[in-house]
């Protein structure tokens, strides 16, 4: 049974994010476009993190290693090409979305070639890959493979969500430290 190797928060006002994900493995998810963009003083205030583009824009691929591919944010169309542009600098996608949203994801791309998954239940379950892999197939018959899940955000808070990740969360990035 996977255990969780960090946790991390996620928010429209990042200053509502609590100490403890500037702690130990654990980090925050900070949004870098779109109409709750984070600050550059916002982001490096904490000092592990993750960028997610909203807009799927491929032009922010170096900067932004996940897409959000809910309502009002990126869709399933916008994956192919945010794809591309982050395998041609040499990295994998992950991509944010909920369950119901996976079969249109991969039905847009084809494959989960390059894609790691980042699946928001919402739901207070402790899932594990395996488990909310086994779900997502009896849910929507789409089978996913337990390794590429490796971000489940299932903790929804009012002033952040928070997500449970899986593996070594790489918490290394290519926005300059010092802008």
């Amino acid at each position: 049974m996977a255990i969780p190797s960090a946790f991390m928060a996620d928010s429209v006002k990042p200053a509502l994010i609590p100490a403890k994900f500037k702690l130990g493995r654990n980090g925050v998810l900070a949004y870098i476009d779109g109409e709750y963009a984070w600050t550059e003083d916002e982001i490096h205030s904490f000092p592990r993190f993750w960028c997610i583009t909203v807009t799927g824009n491929p032009a922010v691929a170096r900067d932004a290693r996940c897409i959000d591919v809910e309502r009002y944010d990126a869709t399933p169309d916008d994956v192919p090409p945010y794809r591309d542009a982050r395998t041609a600098l040499g990295g994998f996608t992950y991509v944010y979305s909920d369950r119901n949203t996976l079969p249109d994801i991969y039905d847009a791309c084809g494959s989960w070639n390059m894609l790691h998954l980042f699946v928001a239940t919402l739901d207070f379950n402790p899932w594990t890959p395996q488990t909310l892999a086994a779900n997502i197939r009896a849910e929507t018959g789409l089978i996913v493979p337990p390794d590429i899940i490796v971000a489940i955000q299932n903790i929804p808070g009012e002033n952040y969500d928070q997500s449970s990740i899986f593996g070594n969360p790489d918490w290394t990035h290519t926005r300059d430290r010092t802008q």
